[in-house]
C-alpha cells in the first residue's frame, strides 16, 4: 500500500481517502467516480457595509461641526463626538476584515451512487496537493 499525501485532516493511499476533518470518513479509492472540484465564493458579511456607511455618516458630521464652529457645538460635545467616530471606525474596519470575500475550495465525488464531498479547504496550494495525491491514486487504480 502506497501513501500518496499524508496531512492533518487527510491520509491518501492507494486503497483509502480517509478525512478526519470536522469527522473521521474513510471511502474506499475504487468506489469513487466522478471525481471533481469546485471553488465556492464566499459571500461578505452583509452588515459590514451598513457599518462602514454609518461611520463615514459620522465622520461627515463630525467634520461639518468642527469646521462650522458651531455655536452649540462645545467642546465636549466634539469631543464625544470623535470617540464614538473613532469606535465606530474601528468597528467598520474590524468587521470589513471579517467581511472579505475568499474562495472554498471542495473536492467532490461519488461514492457508491451518492454524492459526496470529500475534502473542503480556504488554502488553495493545500488543496491542490490532496487533489493531485488523489488523481495519482484514481491513476493507480485503472493501471
Amino acid at each position: 500500500m502506497t501513501t500518496h499525501y499524508q496531512g492533518r485532516c487527510v491520509r491518501i493511499t492507494s486503497l483509502v481517502f480517509e478525512a478526519r476533518c470536522p469527522a473521521r470518513r474513510t471511502f474506499a479509492i475504487h468506489d469513487l467516480t466522478r471525481v471533481h472540484t469546485r471553488e465556492v465564493r464566499v459571500p461578505a458579511v452583509p452588515w459590514s457595509t451598513s457599518i462602514r456607511v454609518c461611520s463615514s455618516g459620522l465622520a461627515g458630521v463630525a467634520a461639518v461641526a468642527a469646521t462650522a464652529d458651531w455655536p452649540a457645538a462645545s467642546q465636549q460635545i466634539l469631543s464625544a463626538a470623535t470617540a464614538v467616530l473613532l469606535i465606530t471606525a474601528t468597528i467598520a474596519a474590524t468587521a470589513a476584515s471579517w467581511g472579505k470575500r475568499g474562495t472554498v475550495y471542495e473536492l467532490r465525488a461519488v461514492h457508491r451512487g451518492r454524492s459526496v464531498i470529500l475534502f473542503r479547504c480556504t488554502d488553495r496550494f493545500a488543496f491542490h496537493q490532496v487533489r493531485n495525491a488523489l488523481l495519482t491514486a484514481l491513476d493507480e487504480r485503472g493501471a
